[in-house]
């Protein structure tokens, strides 16, 4: 396994394309950065797994949601995408697993379970009185992406949660989100400068952008953790994250969020530094 090592916070293409060869099994990342948010060139991405014959596998869960994210642009084989996040599910471990439709029956079933068998004939209330039914013999997986879902009983209320929040994102249309999230960040990052913020891994190019914000107001991350505990008890909740040396306090306004939040949380800094 090559691990590719970020550049203040950036990840560069041509470490990337150093780090694989033939044989390579596959190129796995995070699309959008959980620190700083800067978004993956997936289409380039997509173009060096395939210079080598590997398979793309990305990590979504800051992006889906937030942000665009096309797949049938990306063309990545793999997306994982946790429900919890920009998707607002209620509970956590609720999400969905994209495989492209090519490859699903390229792989080995993982462990059977109810949810990966094809329903039998007749359907499931017929099946399980059935005295004849040998135990040993499995019944055949199903042919969709649902033969890597594995288990007994879903979590019901869960999804239905999760549901419906997927229903009022796709009712409010993510070309909307997206917008109001880059107008919103373009905002963020405007004040942030004005009061003399460091941005973290900052990039001109909006393309490169997410709803993800991540800023420094002192050379020490420790009074920027108390900073973000002040603002908290003035009911501003923004969080500290760090990992690999980089870090800070990371905003990150979401579509039910306005300009008038934004005003807040710089006018609670002001207070209480």
């Amino acid at each position: 396994m090559n691990i590719v090592k970020h550049r203040n916070g950036f990840y560069e293409l041509s470490d990337i394309r150093r780090a694989v060869n033939e044989k390579t099994k596959a190129i796995v990342a995070s699309s959008v950065q959980w620190v700083n948010g800067l978004k993956m060139d997936l289409k380039a991405l997509r173009e060096i797994a395939d210079s080598v014959g590997a398979y793309l596998i990305l990590d979504s869960i800051q992006h889906v949601g937030g942000i665009l994210f096309d797949v049938n642009e990306a063309k990545p084989d793999f997306v994982a995408v946790g429900g919890e996040k920009w998707l607002m599910a209620t509970w956590m471990g609720v999400g969905f697993l994209y495989v492209r439709k090519q490859l699903v029956n390229e792989f080995e079933l993982p462990p059977y379970g109810l949810l990966n068998l094809r329903e039998p004939k007749g359907g499931w209330s017929s099946y399980w009185p059935r005295l004849r039914k040998n135990p040993w013999k499995l019944l055949p997986a199903r042919k969709t992406a649902e033969k890597y879902e594995w288990g007994g009983t879903p979590p019901v209320f869960p999804l239905l949660a999760f549901y419906g929040s997927l229903k009022m994102l796709n009712e409010i249309g993510m070309g909307n989100v997206h917008e109001r999230n880059i107008r919103l960040k373009e905002y963020l990052v405007e004040k942030l400068f004005e009061i003399g913020a460091k941005i973290i891994s900052f990039k001109e190019n909006k393309e490169e952008w997410s709803s993800i914000t991540t800023f420094r107001l002192h050379k020490s991350l420790e009074r920027d953790r108390l900073l973000v505990e002040r603002l908290r008890g003035r009911g501003v909740i923004v969080s500290t994250r760090g990992v690999s040396g980089i870090g800070g306090i990371r905003v990150s306004p979401h579509f039910y969020n306005d300009v008038a939040d934004i005003d807040r949380l710089l006018c609670e800094i002001s207070r209480v530094l």
